[in-house]
């Protein structure tokens, strides 16, 4: 199988490009040739399209621009017609024109790439799955970038949070599959502890308080400072809001027992989660599997962010994590972990024990699962809309997204006579409210 993976920026630390990366090494591993597209840089200053891919790891890496969706305005009409010809001119149509893959399986935080990465595989006849990460990548376009994924062969979703969250923009999305993970398992048992003079807490995290809860956490922590005053605070990460949670540390009177080691590689992460006494979490994520995968505990929030893992805080999680949204009873289930050496050391050897399904291998043989089913469909499907042309369907979408008091719905449109529109076997349009009452026909 020859697979193309889609990412933003796939030279950063973390998150999603850490999930590529991964993927595209399991799938080199077991034999698939493998080739991932990226745009190092999302704003100016890009590189040229580079259809020579440097090998790494086993696999080929292109760099390439994403051309992302534009919406269409009165006052910029010509995007409509833009938007069309990006899914035949694009660099990123000329890579999937040349390099022939069987299957692409986009990561894309960016909502506006979605609907050209759409079109592009469905003009190449190419199967294209969409693995969604996160609900947070809403652009100029809003939700009705999301109506492509109607189209798409399959999505995949990193938890049912994220799947749900979607769905209320997109309902096709609410029959996504949902993978979870993954974690390195074998990276987390041949990772050494850190060693430090004072023992301490460990929390990793991106410092966004829309969607981590530090204030909760921090406010835990200072209570846990009056009863265990030889223990200290490591945070690692790096976001918007650090300076305000920095501010907050110091309003707190804990400067002198938190310590913010910023953006840090995931070796190093490894070896801070086993070296801790407790791992901290303001939000739950897939922290959760990096701590327990080295035997630490888990003690933390839900947060609020969408984009959580609830399949990890039910069955058994109470051997291994804690969660409480109340800093009392946070920094009583701090303390109860930290004065009982054998419960913790019990909750560690569970969570290593739960962790296991989650390891890359599993997760890369669920997304092959994904891949075969898609190939095994009609190639057809994926070619032909179920309402409209291209451009009918993103002219319609992007009216919609903008609250006009009519819809223009074009039944049927045709591009290959260039001095005028083919004439329709149904009429041309219908004008409706957006209500459900329609004003009447054409």
């Amino acid at each position: 199988m020859r697979i193309l993976l889609v990412v933003e920026t796939f030279d950063a630390i973390g998150g999603v490009q850490e999930v590529v990366y991964r993927l595209a090494a399991e799938f080199t591993r077991r034999g698939h040739t493998v080739a991932v597209a990226t745009d190092p840089k999302t704003r100016r200053g890009r590189p040229a399209a580079s259809f020579v891919g440097r090998m790494r790891d086993g696999f080929e890496v292109f760099t390439l621009r994403f051309e992302n969706s534009r919406p269409a305005t009165w006052r910029h009409p010509e995007r409509i017609l833009r938007n069309a010809l990006v899914a035949r001119a694009s660099p990123f149509a000329s890579l999937v024109r040349r390099w022939r893959p069987s299957i692409v399986s986009a990561h894309i935080w960016n909502w506006d790439l979605y609907p050209p990465i759409e079109a592009t595989c469905r003009v190449a006849r190419v199967p294209v799955t969409f693995s969604l990460h996160g609900f947070g990548g809403a652009g100029s376009m809003g939700g009705a970038a999301l109506a492509c994924l109607a189209n798409v062969a399959a999505v995949i979703a990193n938890s049912r949070g994220t799947r749900d969250a979607f769905a209320t923009v997109e309902p096709s999305v609410k029959d996504a599959h949902v993978i979870i993970g993954g974690v390195d398992v074998e990276a987390a048992e041949r990772a050494e502890p850190v060693r430090r003079e004072r023992p301490y807490l460990f929390c990793a995290s991106r410092i966004e308080l829309r969607y981590k809860r530090f204030d909760l956490l921090l406010g835990a922590f200072r209570e846990v400072t009056l009863s265990h005053p030889q223990v200290d605070l490591l945070i690692a990460g790096d976001g918007p809001d650090r300076t305000r949670v920095e501010a907050l540390v110091g309003e707190l009177g804990i400067a002198a027992r938190v310590e913010f080691l910023g953006s840090r590689p995931q070796s190093e992460l490894w070896r801070l989660y086993k070296g801790a006494e407790v791992t901290l979490m303001p939000g739950m994520g897939l922290v959760l599997l990096e701590s327990v995968a080295v035997g630490t505990p888990v003690v933390g929030t839900t947060g609020t962010n969408v984009a959580v893992v609830p399949e990890l805080a039910e069955a058994h999680s109470e051997r291994f994590a804690i969660f409480d949204d109340n800093a009392p009873a946070l920094a009583r289930a701090i303390e109860t972990v930290l004065d009982a050496r054998p419960l913790r050391a019990q909750m560690g050897e569970e969570g290593r024990c739960a962790v296991q399904r989650f390891g890359w291998p599993s997760v890369g043989e669920r997304y092959l699962d994904v891949f075969e089913a898609c190939l095994a469909a009609q190639v057809s499907a994926f070619c032909e809309t179920r309402d409209a042309t291209p451009l009918a369907s993103l002219f319609n979408a992007l009216l919609a997204s903008r609250n006009r008091p009519a819809v223009l719905q074009f039944e049927r449109l045709s591009l290959r006579r260039p001095r005028r529109l083919a004439r329709p076997r149904t009429p041309a349009f219908h004008v409706g409210n957006t209500g459900s009452n329609p004003v009447g026909d054409a």
